[in-house]
């Protein structure tokens, strides 16, 4: 899925992404109309991600996320869940 992908324009977007996803979990209407464009660019119409493959993305991102904060634990892994899971479930919604 990432052949010819540029990696510095990815790391921008993940970042974008995971401030829409906050945003829009906190209920901010911009936020929910960015994650829809998300959501179609990511649809089975254009970039085909399966929506199994978010389950395997959250847990790479909440592994990465213990491995750099210093005060992770569980409470930190709940909420990063949490917020996460608002944006993950509209995605598959939207497949």
């Amino acid at each position: 899925m990432f052949v010819g992908t540029d990696f510095r324009r990815l790391k921008r977007m993940l970042r974008q992404s995971l401030y829409v996803m906050l945003l829009a979990s906190s209920g901010n209407e911009e936020a929910w109309k960015e994650l829809d464009i998300r959501a179609e660019k990511h649809s089975r119409k254009q970039l085909n991600v399966r929506p199994e493959l978010y389950e395997i993305w959250l847990h790479c991102l909440i592994t990465a996320v213990s491995e750099f904060d210093r005060t992770f634990d569980t409470s930190v892994e709940r909420v990063w869940r949490t917020v996460m899971r608002h944006g993950i479930e509209y995605m598959i919604e939207r497949y």
